[in-house]
């Protein structure tokens, strides 16, 4: 029991660190701290929010060579409070997020729960991911759509951002 109570301590207060640090590195090894998964050579922006339960393990993994900007949301968990009568009615949602190898996150994009941005996808600055995007898309809009493929493109077409 203490260790449980001990993780989520820690969990707690290096996801509160990791938002207000001001270095990438420093962003990194606090969402580590917290059991995420991160890859190599990744960048996430100022004011990136993870949320999902204290006890909830395993809630995010992201790939190597991502670059995420700032103020984006990852939501691993997402449900009416525990003592309201809405959870009884529709329940609530949970998966873990998941962002492969070589993905561009704008800024502001809010991603929700169990979704998965496959391999070489560029999510447009404030889409709302509802949905797995494929392999090499170009996805934007609220909730995001494919609108592309970054192999269709010249590269000084690729940005939504």
């Amino acid at each position: 029991m203490a260790h449980a109570t001990l993780y989520r301590i820690r969990k707690k207060l290096f996801k509160y660190l990791a938002r207000i640090v001001p270095t990438n590195g420093q962003r990194i090894w606090c969402l580590r701290r917290c059991g995420y998964e991160i890859g190599s050579a990744v960048y996430i922006g100022d004011s990136f929010i993870v949320t999902d339960t204290l006890e909830y393990r395993g809630g995010l993994v992201i790939g190597d060579e991502v670059a995420i900007a700032p103020r984006v949301t990852v939501i691993a968990v997402s449900g009416p409070t525990d003592n309201s009568r809405l959870i009884a009615l529709v329940g609530a949602k949970s998966g873990p997020v998941r962002i492969e190898s070589d993905c561009w996150i704008g800024a502001g994009v809010i991603i929700l729960p169990g979704v998965t941005i496959h391999e070489c996808s560029i999510v447009g600055a404030g889409a709302v991911v509802t949905a797995d995007i494929p392999p090499f898309s170009i996805a934007v809009g609220v909730p995001a759509r494919v609108i592309g493929n970054v192999n269709d493109r010249s590269p000084a077409n690729h940005s939504p951002i």
